[in-house]
């Protein structure tokens, strides 16, 4: 269907997001969805899956971060389609050479992320 936008709303919020902006260096960090693949470069990733952990843990791979911790990642009922989804994005994320270490802080049930103590790190 049709989505009807407020003009003003509309103008407001982009008028704040330009001030919020202000004297901010803006990335432009381009996304290719590749299946079954994980790639890092200097302006841009190819993920196997538009989803935004894949695009965060990519970011996170071109940024050079040592470490990405996670919390929040439990998991879905057993037998749910989505599982499988994360635990192959985290599969193919572990597999693709980055140095990047991911964990979680809170309890998961995916098998393709290492559960850490929040006072362990």
């Amino acid at each position: 269907g049709r989505q009807v936008v407020d003009k003003k709303l509309m103008s407001e919020l982009i008028e704040t997001l330009q001030n919020e902006m202000k004297g901010k260096e803006l990335r432009d960090f381009g996304l290719v969805v590749h299946d079954g693949e994980f790639s890092f470069h200097e302006t841009y990733c190819v993920a196997p899956s538009s989803l935004v952990l894949a695009y965060s843990l990519a970011i996170g791979t071109c940024g050079k971060a040592n470490s990405i911790v996670m919390a929040g990642f439990d998991g879905y009922d057993r037998g749910d389609a989505r599982n499988e989804e994360i635990e192959s994005l985290l599969s193919k994320f572990t597999q693709s050479g980055s140095t990047c270490e991911i964990f979680s802080i809170t309890p998961t049930k995916y098998t393709n992320l290492q559960s850490r103590s929040v006072y362990a790190i």
